[in-house]
C-alpha cells in the first residue's frame, strides 16, 4: 500500500500543476524563502503586507526543501521544485499513519483498509502538485491520533499523553482551522473520567495533559504572533476573511466571487488594475471596503463584524439562498479538488472515485458512532 501511494504521488510530484499559482502558494514560497534566507517571517525583503495570515508550518517544510535543493528560479517565482517532493514522502507518511491507526482500533485487515482509501483519495494526491499545507497537515494530525490511540491503549504515563498534545499543536501551527479540536477533545476526554472514576489527579494526567501539551506547544509562536501584532493571536489573524467571504452572499461563498461582485468598486479605486484580470485582483483590497465600515477597529475584528452581520442578514432574508451557496461550499469541499482561484482539476473517473470515497466513509463513520 505504501508502494502505491508513493508511486502515485510521485507522479505528481515530478508533474506538478505550476500554470496557475494561488496567493496562498505564492505566499507560502515567500514565506520559506524568506527564512531560509533571512531568518524571518515575512520580512521587508517579502513586501508581504500581513504575513501572519499564515501559518508557519508549511513555510518551515518547505523552507527546508529550498535550503537544501532550492535554486535562483525558485526564488524568482516563489515556486519551489523540492516541496512537490516533500508532499510526496509526507502523504506517504499520512497513509502508513492511517494505517497504524486503523490497525491499533480494529486490526490488519482495518489498517489495510484504511491504508488503500488514504493511498488513493484524490485530493490527497492533487495536493502533492500544489505549494500548499494539506499534506503536511493531515500527516500531523494523523499522526496526532495515532499518538493519542497508543496513550490509550498503552494506558500511558502522563508524557505519552502529553507528546499527542503536542502533535496536535504541530497540527494547528500547520492547519489553523484545527485550533479548538484537541481543546475539544481533551475537554470530552476529562469529564468522562470525572463521571466514570471520580478522580480528579487521573483526568489531569491523562486527557488534561493533551489539552496542556497542544497550550504549551503553541506558546512560542502565539507569543511571537501576538507580539509582532501588539494584540493576542493564537495562530494567525486570516480566520476573519475566510469567515466573511464563506458569508457573503453576493459574491457566492468564493473569494473570486467577491471580487467579480465588487470589481466596479475595485477598479474605480485602483486604476493600476486597469489591465488585470479579476481573478488577480489582490482580495486584501476587496476585503478592504467592508473593514473600512469600522475604522474604529482592527482589520480582522472589522471583518468579523462584517462576517457576523452576513450570517444574521443572508440567513434570515434570503434563507434559501444562502443554504444553496453553504451547500455549494460543501461540495466543493468534499466532491471536487478544489484549489481556490475557480481551478479544479480532477478527471472525471477520479471525480467518480472520490465522491465514492466519501460516501462510503461517512456510511461508515456513522455505522461506527452507532456502534
Amino acid at each position: 500500500m505504501l508502494v502505491l501511494s508513493f508511486g502515485l504521488n510521485a507522479r505528481m510530484a515530478a508533474n506538478p500543476r505550476t500554470d496557475y499559482q494561488s496567493a496562498d502558494e505564492r505566499a507560502y514560497g515567500k514565506l520559506a524563502v524568506d527564512i531560509a534566507e533571512n531568518g524571518h517571517y515575512g520580512g521587508r525583503w517579502t513586501k508581504m503586507k500581513e504575513p501572519l495570515r499564515w501559518p508557519p508550518g508549511a513555510p518551515v517544510m518547505f523552507a527546508l526543501g529550498y535550503k537544501l535543493f532550492g535554486s535562483p528560479a525558485d526564488k524568482r517565482e516563489y515556486d519551489i521544485r523540492a516541496v512537490y517532493w516533500q508532499q510526496a514522502v509526507v502523504t506517504t507518511g499520512t497513509t502508513a499513519l492511517a494505517m497504524t491507526l486503523a490497525w491499533i482500533l480494529v486490526g490488519p485487515g482495518g489498517g489495510l483498509v484504511a491504508g488503500a482509501i488514504v493511498a488513493t483519495y484524490p485530493p490527497l494526491i492533487g495536493a502533492t502538485g500544489d505549494q500548499l499545507s494539506e499534506p503536511l497537515g493531515a500527516f500531523l494530525l494523523a499522526a496526532a491520533f495515532v499518538a493519542l490511540a497508543l496513550a490509550i491503549k498503552r494506558r500511558a504515563r502522563w508524557w505519552g499523553w502529553a507528546g499527542a498534545g503536542v502533535l496536535f499543536a504541530l497540527a494547528i501551527l500547520t492547519r489553523t482551522d484545527l485550533l479548538a479540536a484537541p481543546f475539544l477533545i481533551a475537554g470530552t476526554g476529562v469529564l468522562v473520567v470525572l463521571i466514570r472514576q471520580r478522580s480528579l489527579r487521573r483526568a489531569l494526567t491523562t486527557w488534561g495533559m493533551v489539552g496542556i501539551g497542544t497550550a504549551v506547544a503553541l506558546a512560542p509562536w502565539t507569543i511571537y504572533a501576538s507580539r509582532e501584532e501588539g494584540r493576542f493571536i493564537p495562530v494567525t489573524k486570516g480566520s476573519a476573511a475566510a469567515l466573511f467571504v464563506g458569508t457573503y452572499l453576493p459574491g457566492g461563498g468564493t473569494t473570486i466571487g467577491m471580487k467579480e461582485h465588487l470589481e466596479p468598486q475595485l477598479r474605480a479605486r485602483h486604476p493600476e488594475y486597469a489591465g488585470l484580470k479579476t481573478y488577480k485582483i489582490p482580495a486584501a483590497d476587496a476585503l478592504e471596503i467592508f473593514a473600512e465600515r469600522h475604522p474604529e477597529l482592527p482589520r480582522d475584528q472589522a471583518l468579523q463584524r462584517e462576517a457576523r452581520k452576513n450570517l444574521i442578514h443572508y440567513s434570515t432574508t434570503q434563507p434559501i439562498a444562502f443554504l444553496k451557496m453553504q451547500w455549494a461550499k460543501a461540495k466543493r469541499m468534499w466532491f471536487f479538488y478544489y484549489r481556490g482561484g475557480g481551478v479544479h482539476y480532477i478527471s472525471t473517473p477520479m471525480r467518480i472515485w472520490q465522491v465514492t470515497l466519501v460516501l462510503v466513509c461517512g456510511a461508515g463513520l456513522l455505522a461506527g458512532l452507532i456502534r
